[in-house]
């Protein structure tokens, strides 16, 4: 079970810079690692564009702490 303050860590651990945002290079470099360690293909700009869009919902181009929370849905 996912708990609350392992979503505070992995957001922090994508936020490099610390700004309280996962900007699309962040996010970039984040699903680029995954699917380095999952052995996956890996993610096109396009694609990790298409993955910000989709969490941020306020549209200012990065994802906040509540859109990653509620883009996974652990509900």
């Amino acid at each position: 079970m996912v708990v609350k303050k392992d979503l505070k860590a992995k957001f922090k651990e994508i936020d490099t810079d610390g700004d309280g945002f996962i900007s699309f290079e962040e996010l970039k470099i984040a699903l680029i690692t995954f699917a380095k360690e999952q052995e996956l293909h890996t993610f096109t700009d396009a694609r990790v564009e298409m993955y910000l869009k989709i969490a941020d919902v306020d549209g200012d181009g990065r994802i906040n702490y509540e859109e990653f929370v509620d883009t996974l849905d652990l509900s």
